[in-house]
């Protein structure tokens, strides 16, 4: 087969989850995938990556604004991406975007969550105007295919958009674990020095903006200090977003307001070795269609709090120590808790390779590589 693939998510300058996921998967896609031929889609004015260099992968660039290109496909529903690469088999798309495909040409596309659904407060206007023109509930019917990196977002499809259940398929995300695991002490002491943190930490990661919920996790860390050594400090790790201001007004009013530290966007390397450099992870995120992160954690041997909610129970399983997401109170109890009791840090991490076994890239390119050839049939 010639199967195409979206990857303009590449081209972000700051990756986040999506981007990760893209890059990963392809990246194990083609290791294991030397008959099928990939094209890779990408509108950019950069030369293209030669990361994906192989016989079978070839890449086609267009070299449109990406404001024209998109404007282009709102209004006309054109240009037809899979004319512009040529004749393909199947066109893939690793994450909802501004996507035009002739009628004749079969698509699979990965839904990672639907959370702009449920959850349309939590979005500023700009991002609310983008999925309003992405058109989600069309892109899920127009595919032959849906990838749901999860029961939840499966569910979710399902239910919101009434999605035949044989049309999707739930195709679990890789997680990176074996950089983490080979960090040595060595790494975590040079971060540590990097960021100045010379005292036991907290950390939280992701975007700054409401859906992590960290504007319950300031309180409750808040409230949790009054039980905790006095040295703790919570790290918050991620790039800023809308409500940032928000977040640094709430914290400067805090009685430990001085412990909580916003220090915004890291390499991978840094933020590995910060994971496994913590006490404890927190995860407070009101809705996740995967969650990244805390697997992360789990591989680091940081033991985990999180939501119960979404996806987060599905696949942490037994590995984390749940709290509802709005529970400040519950929350600083938890994150006590687990500070004073390392017995029940171990329990958490008791499976830990577990989970480091059942969300592997390689698994995930070959149930995805499955869907692929099952098109065919």
């Amino acid at each position: 087969m010639r199967i195409g693939v979206d990857i303009r998510s590449l081209a972000e300058t700051k990756p986040g989850g999506v981007t990760n996921y893209t890059r990963k998967l392809l990246e194990h896609l083609f290791r294991i995938d030397q008959t099928n031929e990939y094209i890779l889609f990408s509108n950019s004015w950069a030369k293209p990556s030669n990361e994906f260099n192989q016989p079978n992968v070839r890449h086609k660039a267009t070299r449109w604004p990406n404001k024209l290109f998109n404007s282009s496909i709102i209004l006309t529903k054109k240009p037809y991406i899979d004319r512009l690469i040529g004749p393909i088999d199947l066109f893939f798309v690793p994450n909802i975007n501004y996507i035009s495909i002739s009628s004749s040409c079969p698509e699979v596309i990965t839904f990672h969550d639907l959370s702009f659904e449920l959850y349309p407060q939590f979005l500023s206007h700009k991002r609310r105007l983008w999925h309003h023109f992405i058109a989600p509930r069309k892109l899920a019917m127009r595919a032959n295919k849906i990838i749901a990196v999860s029961q939840n977002t499966r569910r979710d499809l399902i239910d919101l958009y009434d999605i035949p259940e044989d049309k999707i398929d739930v195709v679990y995300s890789g997680v990176e674990t074996e950089s983490i695991v080979n960090i040595k002490q060595s790494d975590i002491n040079t971060v540590k020095s990097k960021y100045q943190l010379d005292k036991p930490y907290i950390l939280t990661i992701g975007f700054l903006e409401p859906r992590k919920n960290i504007s319950t996790l300031l309180p409750a860390f808040d409230e949790a200090k009054k039980r905790l050594p006095s040295s703790h400090q919570l790290i918050i790790l991620g790039q800023p977003a809308w409500c940032q201001a928000e977040l640094e007004t709430a914290r400067k009013k805090l009685k430990f307001g001085k412990d909580i530290r916003f220090i915004g966007y890291t390499s991978e390397q840094d933020k590995e070795a910060l994971l496994k450099g913590a006490e404890l992870f927190v995860y407070p995120s009101v809705y996740e269609g995967f969650g990244f992160p805390p697997i992360e954690s789990i591989a680091a041997g940081t033991p985990v709090i999180a939501s119960a909610a979404s996806a987060l129970p599905e696949v942490l399983r037994d590995s984390a120590l749940f709290v509802q997401p709005y529970n400040t109170s519950e929350l600083a109890q938890a994150i006590a808790q687990l500070i004073h009791q390392p017995e029940l840090k171990e329990k958490l991490l008791k499976n830990r390779q577990d989970i480091i076994n059942q969300f592997t890239w390689q698994k995930s390119a070959e149930e995805t590589l499955n869907v692929f050839n099952n098109m065919k049939k």
